[in-house]
């Protein structure tokens, strides 16, 4: 008799608060493993316990560009080098969109292009605003959502994003459609 598997019960934002713990954790591990002391911000006792978490993105940007890693010996990036020392890196990342927005979508969702409502780059295309996100997340885990750079995720055109298409990103947003329009 072939026994079936049981269904998993876990959801995606059980997915995602479980991704976000790790990361967390590995961040003060990593930091514990080198002999180094985890400095949190003093100014504000609800960040006490929690490291920051900074994702950088980069289209066309691979990861042995960074020169810590001792790959390519005609990069020079002394600031990301810093961030690489004290923190968490990874190395294998794959997306199942290979195009900016539907990736970045994928990215801060946990959902597949198709799911998100951004499977494509031509406009008009919106980030679903029922899922929830990476920013959603955090912000539920004390953590502020702050983003800079270019969101294309919303319906609006060139321009400013209003705060109910930002994906939660609220607390600080340097954000546009497009980038000139942030400069």
């Amino acid at each position: 008799m072939k026994v079936q598997p049981e269904a998993s019960s876990t959801t995606r934002r059980d997915f995602m608060k479980r991704v976000t713990s790790t990361a967390v954790s590995a961040a003060v591990a990593s930091a514990s493993a080198r002999g180094q002391e985890v400095e949190y911000p003093s100014h504000s006792s609800q960040y006490a316990e929690k490291p920051n978490i900074v994702l950088f993105v980069a289209d066309q940007f691979r990861w042995d560009f960074i020169h810590a890693y001792g790959l390519n010996s005609t990069t020079w990036t002394p600031n990301l080098d810093k961030i690489f020392q004290r923190g968490v890196t990874f190395t294998t990342a794959v997306t199942n969109q290979p195009i900016c927005s539907p990736s970045r979508a994928c990215m801060i969702t946990g959902r597949y292009a198709t799911e998100t409502g951004i499977w494509k780059i031509q406009p008009p295309t919106e980030l679903r605003r029922d899922l929830p996100t990476l920013a959603t997340v955090l912000r539920e885990n004390g953590y502020t959502a702050n983003f800079i750079g270019k969101w294309h995720l919303a319906d609006t055109g060139i321009g400013a994003v209003p705060v109910d298409q930002r994906g939660g990103f609220v607390d600080f947003w340097e954000g546009a459609n497009s980038v000139a329009s942030i400069f």
